[in-house]
């Protein structure tokens, strides 16, 4: 499930390890959605199969359970065991797929360490038709979500490199408590 990794999305990468984030042993990174590496490989390979190739500790969360993912609704509350244990948070493509948007987000938030940096790649509305249960994000609905949420905002842009173009961000989690679901919902499109 996902939009996968591509050259769009590596540049938030690039832009993470710019600012601190270490990818190699003792990382832990979580991945919405089974994830496959594209464009930079002759043929797409899993997400998880890359990075644990580098000694990343990497756990993937869908509900279809491919490529070693966890087969998880990330419409439901997520266990407490993986709460606040990762480093870094993806999200290529894979929460447009998920019918209650405030519980999928709030995982997002649940998952990463505070302090711990989350990357996100939205499909644009309009943009990605007939993709996913939501018809999309507009950046100024991401650059508002982020902000109602308190994240620190490293790069929030729209990105064209990724074909069809994307909302692409980089935003560190912070301490305070995720925010209630109208405020949520004031902010983000609804299913």
């Amino acid at each position: 499930m996902g939009m996968s990794v591509t050259n769009g999305s590596a540049m938030l990468f690039q832009r993470a390890i710019e600012c601190g984030l270490v990818i190699g042993p003792g990382t832990r990174m979580a991945e919405l959605g089974n994830q496959h590496v594209r464009h930079f490989t002759k043929r797409p390979v899993a997400a998880k199969r890359l990075f644990t190739y580098f000694g990343v500790e990497h756990d993937s969360f869908d509900t279809n359970g491919n490529d070693g993912a966890m087969k998880v609704d990330l419409g439901k509350p997520l266990p407490s065991k993986f709460v606040g244990q990762y480093h870094v948070v993806t999200n290529f493509g894979t929460a447009e797929h998920v019918r209650n948007q405030y519980q999928c987000f709030k995982n997002i938030a649940a998952l990463c360490m505070p302090d711990g940096m989350m990357i996100h790649s939205l499909p644009i509305a309009g943009e990605w038709p007939g993709h996913g249960l939501v018809a999309g994000y507009t950046l100024e609905q991401a650059k508002n979500f982020f902000a109602v949420c308190g994240y620190t905002v490293i790069e929030c842009l729209r990105n064209r490199q990724h074909k069809p173009a994307c909302v692409s961000a980089l935003v560190y989690n912070t301490l305070a408590p995720f925010i209630d679901e109208d405020t949520f919902y004031s902010v983000m499109p609804k299913v």
